[in-house]
């Protein structure tokens, strides 16, 4: 597997997105489980998943899994926080919290804590890591496309098409703006809880474990607007960070390289 990854990291980015979304969906193929248990039990199997394969490569610092040095790390995750915040804010104002019961809310809570770990560990931990070596503006893109056109598994769960295709515009964006700070920041802690807050947030306006990414169904277009503004805002301003730190290690491994050159000589 080790050799898979680095020889061929395209196929292994897809060969463990289709994996991780086999361990998410396979309770729906078992007669008579409740939606919570099926949820749960997705969520189960593909967190040992993304944990057995950190652990088995040996991927959990380098997929950003440490202890955070200083609260500065927070510093470039800011922009993706508040944007998160502000979208959170007026699904809640537009549609209130359809989510009363406490032990609903403590299993949301628990399921989506689990899915942010789950989702960062899988699409910015394993998939992100394993593309690296094709440049960093290169793995960011496309990790970021994996991410999105996962999300089309939603429509296995009953999810409605324009919906889907919604969620997976906004998903493609907010990759790429997970990927930027977590490149700066080398630390993924702060990416896992701000998507966990994304989806529970969302599970608590919908009513429901299904479709958390988007809170209406067939979208106007003001609404889709709506969705999609401050996430591409967010993701182009994402991208030219991406392109401006890859910049920046070329030019910091040119120089060492020319230090060495002329320490040589």
């Amino acid at each position: 597997m080790k050799t898979f990854a680095t020889r061929y990291p395209l196929p292994f980015a897809l060969t463990i997105t289709a994996i991780a979304m086999l361990c998410l969906i396979w309770p729906l193929w078992i007669p008579g489980l409740s939606q919570a248990t099926q949820v749960i039990f997705g969520r189960a199997a593909i967190c040992l998943f993304a944990i057995a394969m950190l652990t088995y490569l040996g991927w959990w610092r380098e997929a950003g899994f440490i202890r955070p040095a200083s609260w500065r790390i927070l510093v470039p995750y800011l922009p993706l926080l508040l944007l998160v915040l502000l979208s959170k804010v007026t699904d809640v104002s537009r549609y209130g919290i359809r989510v009363t019961d406490i032990w609903l809310i403590l299993l949301g809570l628990v399921v989506y804590l689990a899915g942010g770990f789950m989702e960062e560990a899988v699409f910015r931990g394993l998939v992100l890591r394993s593309l690296l070596p094709g440049g960093l503006v290169r793995a960011g893109v496309l990790s970021s496309l994996i991410f999105a056109a996962a999300h089309f598994f939603n429509l296995l769960n009953g999810a409605l098409l324009t919906d889907t295709i919604l969620q997976v515009i906004v998903a493609f964006l907010m990759g790429l703006a997970f990927a930027a700070p977590l490149a700066i920041t080398r630390n993924i802690w702060p990416a896992v809880f701000i998507h966990a807050l994304t989806n529970f947030v969302g599970y608590l306006t919908v009513g429901g474990f299904l479709n958390t990414a988007a809170t209406s169904q067939n979208p106007t277009i003001n609404e889709v607007i709506g969705e999609i503004l401050f996430p591409l805002l967010l993701a182009i301003y994402s991208f030219w960070l991406l392109r401006r730190t890859e910049r920046h290690i070329k030019r910091r491994i040119a120089a060492q390289a020319q230090q060495l050159v002329v320490h040589q000589a």
